[in-house]
């Protein structure tokens, strides 16, 4: 799993599932809220974000 870079987001890789889930996470608590998206991705093993400046 990965915090994207404004740590709004969770985002899971899940291997055996093919997939990964994007859910919201309230920065501020750290709770986590809805799943916002689920990837279809072969066996995701890694999460990187493109930072641009």
């Amino acid at each position: 799993f990965s915090l994207d870079p404004s740590g709004k987001f969770l985002l899971i890789a899940n291997q055996k599932s093919n997939e990964i889930v994007v859910a919201e996470r309230d920065p501020k608590t750290g709770l986590l809220g809805k799943t916002v998206q689920k990837l279809p991705i072969d066996a995701p093993s890694d999460l990187k974000f493109l930072v641009r400046q």
